[in-house]
């Protein structure tokens, strides 16, 4: 599992984890779901993408994919809660793997930073780090190979079957399968 972080720095605008020292599940309606009103242009086009991906997944993998759980964490020094949201998780029981999910309309390492150094500590933390292994998916319309990225990944036919500690990119039209 190479990886080259410093390809690629995080996000200005995203929070990562840090150390964190206790996190729990959320209330599902605590916050409003998305809105596209107001919003335009790759923006919107973004929100409905993965409006429509999640419906794909939910229907397609309704035992094993568990779509947008709300996450609560609290960081070494910092009292007050914050709170995360993966888009989706697929939950293997059999072979004890969390594939932590990532929808974006183009392939871009905005997601790795949000599935490895956000995701990631909240939910070893929450599921405790020698239960469970994990992997992640960033799940796509487009896809760019020349798009500089922290870890090797592979492209992935069957989005639910990665293995432990794997990136995988899974290219989906927008379209039912």
């Amino acid at each position: 599992m190479k990886q080259n972080i410093q390809c690629c720095p995080p996000p200005s605008r995203l929070r990562l984890a840090g150390n964190v020292t206790d996190a729990s599940l959320s209330p599902r309606d605590a916050f409003p779901p998305a809105t596209t009103r107001g919003i335009k242009g790759a923006k919107a086009a973004g929100i409905r993408y993965e409006r429509k991906a999640q419906s794909h997944l939910c229907a397609k993998y309704p035992l094993t994919y568990v779509q947008g759980p709300w996450l609560t964490y609290r960081t070494l020094g910092h009292p007050r809660p914050y709170y995360c949201q993966p888009d989706g998780l697929f939950v293997d029981f059999e072979r004890g793997v969390v594939t932590i999910v990532e929808i974006k309309i183009k392939h871009t390492a905005t997601a790795w930073w949000q599935l490895r150094r956000l995701y990631e500590p909240v939910l070893r933390n929450l599921l405790g780090p020698d239960l469970w292994e994990f992997s992640f998916l960033e799940i796509v319309r487009w896809y760019d190979p020349h798009v500089a990225f922290p870890q090797e990944h592979s492209l992935m036919r069957d989005p639910s079957r990665l293995n432990p500690g794997a990136f995988g990119v899974h290219i989906w039209s927008g379209r039912a399968a």
